[in-house]
């Protein structure tokens, strides 16, 4: 089983951008600033707070972030895209709830890469030339119902759109300890 909980920054090359991210509880594992940052969040079971801590860089920052949970056993997919603090797309894929339950908001640059990264060998060949010539286009909206993520596979592959190698965050964040919350401490 694997749970992937993170989020993808875009620093825009700011030198103050992991004083921004300290802010927000980040710990960077780099003085380098790329131009997006692959973040690792060790939420617990919030899953949820890497979709918030996105939202909360992209707002301070001005910037794009791309907040997403994975869980390969059960094969759920969620992603939500932050423009400026503002969500601007939301794919959420559940197998045990039908699929794409949310496809909402406008496609992103990123998108190929991650869709064109998803497992075609169960589709007929008519749906893998759909598939095939979407690919071409660089536009998955067509071909989105027949697309499913079994692994993180997809998100690598969003990585590696954006310039992040493989296994190696820039940063990560960490939920804040109950002690911590009441008494500002860690």
């Amino acid at each position: 089983m694997a749970t992937w909980v993170a989020c993808i920054v875009e620093t825009k090359g700011r030198p103050d951008f992991w004083d921004v991210a300290r802010k927000r509880g980040v710990r960077p594992s780099t003085d380098a600033i790329p131009a997006y940052a692959l973040i690792d969040c060790d939420s617990g079971f919030d899953f949820l707070a890497s979709t918030r801590l996105a939202e909360a860089l992209s707002r301070d920052l001005s910037a794009v972030a791309i907040g997403f949970v994975v869980q390969t056993t059960s094969d759920v997919h969620l992603t939500h895209v932050y423009a400026s603090g503002e969500c601007v797309r939301r794919l959420e894929y559940n197998r045990d709830d039908g699929g794409w339950g949310l496809v909402q908001g406008a496609p992103q640059a990123w998108e190929p890469a991650y869709f064109f990264a998803m497992p075609t060998d169960e589709l007929s060949d008519e749906e893998r030339a759909r598939c095939a010539a979407a690919e071409r286009a660089g536009d998955a909206s067509s071909v989105v119902e027949l697309l499913y993520p079994t692994s993180t596979a997809p998100m690598w592959a969003v990585c590696e759109s954006l310039g992040i190698k493989e296994g190696q965050p820039d940063g990560a964040w960490k939920k804040p300890s109950l002690w911590s919350r009441l008494f500002g401490s860690a």
